[in-house]
């Protein structure tokens, strides 16, 4: 029941930000990300990052210029779009910079939407190998997108769930039932993760699996975000 009222909640939000052109998100979104007038644009800024992105089909992520990503329902991209990597990583995102600068082939575990990615494969040596690995299905065809858009062709996609198996098969993703977007986050393999007890999910997708001491094997640098 209560479920059922936040998507009708939501619904309701939803459908009057659907007439909000898409240059006055763009406007707010300036206005916030450079910090004139935050006062401001900070209340206009928690209620249209509910609306759809319509038109806008990519952006420049604010403070990380050269970082390009696609739209798509993510609670992840939303905050990139609205307010820049800094709200959204902080150091993090400078400090994997510097890692992968110096790092030939870095595997990254949980790569969700591909923020990270991008950023760490644009700062590694020419030469360099990176893997990208997301259980996700939805979450897994935003990434690829946008390591398409950056133009990184050194980086592999993976898309499995990085289990301590031996072999290839499948599993089920348990997604919480609080997030119903495309490229969701806190989802974890049934059976693979623990202090999920707060997290209930009725829906479970199957992807496939693979042996994480393989993508490990020969890396200079290893990152994971994962459940479990």
């Amino acid at each position: 029941m209560l479920k059922r009222a936040g998507q009708v909640a939501r619904a309701v939000l939803v459908a009057p930000l659907r007439l909000v052109p898409a240059v006055v998100m763009r406007k707010v979104q300036g206005a916030y990300t450079s910090g004139r007038m935050r006062w401001v644009s900070r209340p206009l800024v928690a209620v249209l990052r509910h609306r759809p992105f319509g038109p806008i089909e990519a952006f420049a992520v604010p403070g990380a210029p050269r970082v390009r990503m696609v739209t798509a329902e993510s609670r992840a991209i939303r905050q990139l779009y609205w307010c820049g990597v800094q709200e959204h990583a902080g150091v993090a995102a400078e400090i994997w910079r510097d890692l992968c600068r110096n790092a030939g082939t870095v595997v990254e575990l949980g790569a969700n939407i591909g923020f990270f990615t991008v950023v760490g494969a644009q700062a590694q040596p020419a030469g360099s190998v990176y893997t990208a690995v997301e259980a996700h299905p939805g979450s897994a065809q935003v990434l690829r997108r946008n390591v398409e858009l950056n133009g990184l062709s050194h980086v592999t996609v993976i898309h499995a769930a990085a289990l301590d198996v031996a072999e290839p098969g499948h599993a089920e993703l348990a997604v919480p039932d609080h997030d119903r977007d495309v490229a969701p986050t806190g989802g974890y393999v049934v059976g693979h993760a623990e202090g999920v007890a707060g997290r209930p999910t009725a829906r479970t997708i199957r992807v496939p699996t693979g042996p994480a001491a393989g993508v490990r094997a020969q890396a200079d640098l290893v990152t994971l975000d994962v459940e479990g």
